[in-house]
């Protein structure tokens, strides 16, 4: 499969984040308003919910483990092995 140059940005800019100190847990800090129901339209009331699934399936989709980190085999196919320890 062909890569592209925004998916390896995306995944380098992951690497370092992590490098730097990148937690799960900081996907998962929310801001407040995210938690507040919604005043108006058809979810007047409501509180949003699934963030937590969400997060967790968009780590499936960029080929992210179940920590928010770039799987070996996503790194070997970006041919970036250098940029992990």
């Amino acid at each position: 499969m062909n890569c592209g140059a925004a998916e390896k940005d995306h995944n380098l800019q992951k690497i370092l984040n992590i490098r730097y100190g990148w937690k799960k847990e900081q996907d998962f800090q929310y801001p407040k308003r995210f938690m507040e129901p919604v005043n108006s339209g058809p979810a007047a009331g409501k509180i949003p919910i699934g963030l937590e699934d969400a997060i967790l399936d968009y780590y499936k989709v960029r080929e992210w483990d179940e920590n928010g980190k770039p799987t070996p085999g996503l790194i070997k196919r970006l041919g970036m092995e250098e940029y992990v320890e």
